[in-house]
């Protein structure tokens, strides 16, 4: 190849070439408080006095650590190393993001820890009859990202037996191979906790696509509707020519009422799923599910039934007309009764009653038999069971019912797993998500989702715990 004047064999100017190849080393204060901590190590290993055994182990936890990115094979390696090298048995005592003290690996048999309160571990290492426990730090500079905050920075410890003889630079060096765990545990603790994040936005943004975006789909036909009506305004104008003039407006006045009944009822249908479509964004938004990376309950007293059932109902109720689908509602809609007023989350639970109503209206076939043979028809109906019937308390139970085939018994399992669609799904468009979201909400709120054939209905029902509003 013929080498250009002014370029060399990349094709490149030296200066182009200069500019992609060559990165500055730090200068003026940077490179001072480098160079300065540099030394600063030098001296401390000089220090430590490590011997060969204990230099060698070290190595060998940092090729391990980033050898095996499994949490398990990583404290399989905190315990096999005092093990392999020193002949020590050893255990690994960790908190979870709940804040529970585990034992994650020990290299024997079980035995009874030296510390098990998540309160009491120690902050500094301590000698207890023949075992060494070393505090598990984690990274103060960036403590604050882990999901909960640890006493002293500690997130557990590290016991090593038959340390009675231990020098104390023996304990030295346990001290600081305690802190090399801990610091990797720590950026693994962040790694997970971000992946959680992560995979929680990601089901936020179906859950907004599949609670928001595809009910709000709805606003088209809404509007449609309204156009008929105000066109239909103007017909009405225009009709009479020929007419008398006390014919054409008694008539004229007859449809006009008929047009204005029929706007308002418009009216009310695009009013209620514009406040319904607020609340949903609004919950769906919070600041604090972002934070959290899950969704987090915001609780206020509600009547269950007529302050969340009842208007999820009404929003749909000309769904369901114009489906020809026959709404049954078997309890009573308004109750005064005061157990039904629950510290819930308005928002997330009425989307899990939308959510339930919208598969209603999508999966609903006529019935084969009983009442309702031939024709299409769903129900909503609570009541109140005692202790042994619910959630181990008192506890309100709300269904959804729906006519059709039962579901396969395959599919009953599965049904509120994220992703799945039963085999009755057919043509009917979805992505699997609602059913999973209705769980997720239904159990942070301490209650469980279920499923039971009874006759000709499908029943998809939520058990809730009822709470004492004066507890």
């Amino acid at each position: 190849m013929k080498k250009e004047k002014g370029k060399d064999e990349t094709g490149c100017s030296p200066k182009a070439a200069e500019k992609v190849y060559m990165c500055p080393l730090p200068g003026g204060e940077d490179a001072v408080r480098m160079s300065g901590r540099v030394e600063q190590k030098i001296e401390d290993y000089q220090r430590y006095e490590f011997t060969p055994q204990q230099k060698s182990a070290l190595n060998i936890f940092f090729d391990l650590v980033q050898e095996y990115e499994d949490e398990e094979d990583f404290h399989a390696v905190c315990v096999m190393i005092p093990k392999v090298i020193f002949g020590l048995e050893s255990s690994l005592f960790l908190l979870s993001p709940q804040s529970v003290l585990t034992c994650r690996r020990s290299s024997m048999d079980a035995a009874a820890p030296p510390f098990d309160d998540p309160q009491s571990l120690p902050s500094v290492p301590v000698l207890i009859h023949e075992s060494f426990c070393c505090p598990i730090r984690g990274n103060h500079k960036i403590i604050d990202q882990l999901p909960f905050v640890p006493e002293e920075d500690v997130i557990g410890y590290l016991e090593v037996q038959g340390a009675g003889d231990f020098s104390e630079h023996d304990r030295l060096f346990w001290e600081k191979y305690a802190n090399r765990i801990g610091f990797q545990q720590h950026l693994r603790m962040i790694h997970e906790e971000n992946k959680g994040h992560l995979s929680f936005i990601q089901n936020l943004v179906r859950d907004i696509g599949h609670n928001v975006i595809v009910p709000n789909m709805y606003f088209k036909l809404f509007f449609n509707r309204l156009k008929r009506q105000i066109d239909g305004v103007g017909n009405i104008c225009e009709t009479g020519a020929g007419e008398s003039a006390e014919a054409a407006l008694s008539q004229m006045m007859k449809e006009l009422r008929n047009v204005h009944g029929k706007l308002e009822e418009q009216f009310l249908e695009i009013s209620r799923h514009y406040e319904q479509t607020s609340l949903y964004l609004e919950t769906l938004l919070r600041q604090s599910h972002f934070e959290k990376g899950r969704y987090v309950l915001e609780r206020r007293e509600a009547n269950v039934i007529s302050g969340i059932l009842r208007p999820q109902l009404l929003q749909f109720a000309p769904r369901f007309r114009d489906a020809k689908i026959t709404l049954v509602q078997k309890g009573e809609m308004e109750p005064k009764n005061p157990e039904l007023v629950q510290p819930v989350d308005v928002g997330l639970m009425a989307q899990v009653i939308s959510n339930l109503l919208s598969n209603a209206l999508k999966y609903t076939t006529a019935s084969d038999s009983g009442e309702y043979a031939g024709k299409k028809a769903v129900y909503a109906d609570w009541k109140i069971l005692d202790a042994g019937q619910g959630v181990g308390r008192r506890s309100l139970k709300v269904e959804i019912a729906s006519t059709g085939p039962e579901l396969a018994v395959q599919d009953v399992p599965q049904l509120f797993m994220q992703g799945y669609r039963g085999g009755n799904v057919g043509s009917a468009g979805g992505t699997g998500q609602g059913l999973f979201f209705v769980r997720q909400i239904v159990e942070l709120h301490e209650g469980r989702m279920s499923y039971e054939r009874v006759g000709e209905w499908n029943i998809f029902y939520m058990i809730l715990p009822l709470h004492d509003s004066e507890s």
